[in-house]
Formats: C-alpha cells, structure tokens, sequence
C-alpha cells in the first residue's frame, strides 16, 4: 500500500524547477523609425538603464521604413524570449491598422507589451501674425473661412495629422491638411505663412514659443504641461476630448513568457523613476509613464478603437 504521506513529503521535499534565468546574453530594441528624435532617445533611456541592470549588452538598432511598420513586423516575427523588443509608439501599434489598407501584422495579437515609457502631448500653435489669441478664437475664424486655412503635419498618419483630424471634427470645421517630410519642414511651412496651424511637439513647440517663432492656443492633455505653464490645456479651451498625447513604449513578440515580461517591467519602472531618466525624457518634451504591462495592454486597446474612429471619420487610407 502506498504510504500518502510520504508521497507527499517526497514531493515537498523536491526543490521546484528553477526558471530559466534572463538575461544571459545581448539583448536588442528595434527602433522603426530613423536615428535621432524622442524614439531613439526613449529607446536609449531603457537601454542604458537595462545595460547595468544587468551587466548584458542591450543593442538599439534602428530599422526604418512604412511609417514604422517595417521595424514593428520584425519584432512581431521574432522569437518570444523577450532578447528582441520593440520601442513601439501610437502610430505603429494604434493608428496603422486602421490607416494602411494592409499590414503585416497585427498589434493586439502579435505583441505582448511589456511597459509604458513616457507620454509628451502635442501643442496647438499659430504663427503670432495670426490674429487668434484662443481655441475658441481659431474655431470662430475656421467657421467663417471654411477651407481657408490650412494645417501641415509632418505626414500623413502621425500624431500631429491624427490631432489636428480630431480638432476638426469635434469643432466641425474645414481646415485643410498639408502634409511634409517631418517636423522641420512643417515648421518652416508656418514660418513662411505656407499653413496657420500647427499640433507641434512638445519639445519643438517649447523651443519655438520661447522664441517667438509660434503662438501657443492650447497643450493637447487633460492638465497644463510644466514646460509651457502659461498655455491651458485642450480642457480648460473646452475640448477634453482633444486629448492627444504622443506615447513610448516597449512591447515584445506575443508568447514571450509572462516572468520576462515582468521581470522587465518591473526593472524598467525601477529605471523610469531615476531622477536621471527624468530629466533625458523632459529634452524630448516627455514624463515618464510607467504602470503595469497589463495597464498598457488595455491603453493600447483604447487607443486603436479611438484612431480607428478619427481614421475611418476622415477617410484617411494609404495603400
């Protein structure tokens, strides 16, 4: 006869099955998006913190190309063992499923998010030749020169186009969309009177308003931003839902184990809450976000059916 509670003082006694242990080699972030800019910059903030961590190599390798989604499929196609990440931003992961008419992959099947880095707003700027000094200001004007003024973006699809798309339709006006090859162009575009409206970044904007080069209406977040406490927020100009916010964070392939994710996670918010990472993030207009993988989970959810309604309202398509 089987003597049970031997059975299971053998089985007490067995020490259990020790995880494997991670990281034991380089690890690498994909960046889809070229060097430079606040991509690289959060992509290095977590990569540096990571490196002495844990004493592992973490390479950033930048792989450009279809509005980031060249560099984002490779990640989803990746082996699930969390040494490839991705530094995954709104329009890769939220905004080009519903732009692009097809994508190689899909972000809330593929991905398994790990953290939130960091959030920046944008901000609705005028050249200070425009005679508007308000949201409501601008509102009044587009109402009374339907499809006289124009906004530029730095192309189709980006945060900025998507904020200017939601201004447009909660406020019903007929501002027309110009799109440029990046941030510089388009701010050389208003500086020329080319367009009057602008949803700048953070960064940018914070430079340019000290410099007299733009007029702040209002920072596109629930709250004032610290860096331009003067300009209200989308809120306060009666417009809460105009909350745009330009968002850092990594993820990686789907099936990565649920302990490497939140080993992960849990070392990154240890790396966000440094006084060092704090000020890295502030030169790209950005604060650290941090949270749970699965409070990024369901941001990320948000955020899709929300750009998917703004991209299908406006009929924004690319092939």
């Amino acid at each position: 006869m089987i003597d049970r509670r031997a059975l299971l003082g053998a089985v007490l006694a067995t020490p259990a099955l020790a995880q494997p242990a991670f990281p034991t080699r380089p690890l690498r972030i994909i960046v889809p998006w070229p060097p430079g800019g606040a991509n690289d910059v959060m992509a290095r903030i977590a990569g540096e913190h990571l490196q002495r961590a844990w004493g592992q190599p973490v390479v950033i390798e930048n792989r450009p190309g279809g509005g980031g989604s060249l560099g984002t499929d490779l990640v989803a196609k990746a082996a699930p063992d969390g040494y490839t990440l991705l530094l995954g931003s709104v329009g890769p992961l939220t905004v080009n499923p519903s732009l692009y008419v097809s994508l190689p992959y899909e972000p809330l099947r593929d991905f398994a998010p790990v953290v939130m880095l960091g959030k920046a707003p944008n901000v609705l700027v005028v050249p200070p030749a425009l005679p508007v000094n308000s949201v409501a200001e601008l509102v009044a004007l587009a109402k009374a020169r339907p499809g006289a003024l124009n906004f530029g973006s730095p192309g189709i699809g980006t945060s900025p186009h998507l904020a200017a798309e939601l201004f447009k339709q909660h406020f019903g006006v007929e501002i027309v969309h110009v799109p440029y090859r990046g941030n510089t162009a388009t701010l050389e575009a208003l500086i020329k009177g080319e367009i009057q409206v602008i949803f700048d970044s953070m960064a940018q904007a914070v430079v340019q308003v000290r410099a007299g080069m733009e007029k702040a209406l209002a920072v596109t977040a629930p709250t004032r931003w610290p860096d331009l406490p003067e300009v209200p927020s989308m809120a306060e100009a009666g417009a809460p839902q105009v909350d745009v916010q330009s968002w850092f964070g990594l993820v990686a392939p789907a099936r990565t184990p649920a302990e490497i994710v939140a080993r992960l996670n849990g070392e990154l918010q240890r790396g966000l809450a440094t006084p060092e990472a704090a000020e890295k993030l502030r030169t790209v207009g950005t604060v650290a976000a941090g949270g749970s993988a699965a409070d990024m989970a369901a941001f990320m959810r948000l955020e899709t059916e929300r750009w998917g309604r703004v991209v299908r309202t406006a009929g924004i398509r690319i092939e």
